[in-house]
């Protein structure tokens, strides 16, 4: 399991729960998904359901520019 899918975020459309919750664990978003269905939560909303892919591909494209700018300036440093 890597870093970038550690979480899950749910948009409440009830009154009397915070609009926004964020959940992580270190299994993962599976797991989180697997402990929320345990404790007995029912997705039942109107929205759109499901995972987004975009925030985890920003976060991988993040991690792999500044992977190459700390590679770069390390070859660039060296010669």
């Amino acid at each position: 399991m890597t870093w970038y899918d550690a979480g899950v975020r749910i948009v409440h459309n009830r009154a009397d729960y915070p609009r926004k919750m964020t959940f992580s664990c270190r299994g993962g978003s599976d797991e989180v998904f697997g402990l929320l269905e345990r404790a007995g939560f029912v997705p039942c909303g109107t929205g759109p359901a499901g995972r987004s892919s975009l925030l985890p591909a920003a976060r991988v494209l993040l991690a792999a520019m500044a992977v190459h700018v700390i590679v770069s300036a390390l070859f660039w440093l060296l010669r």
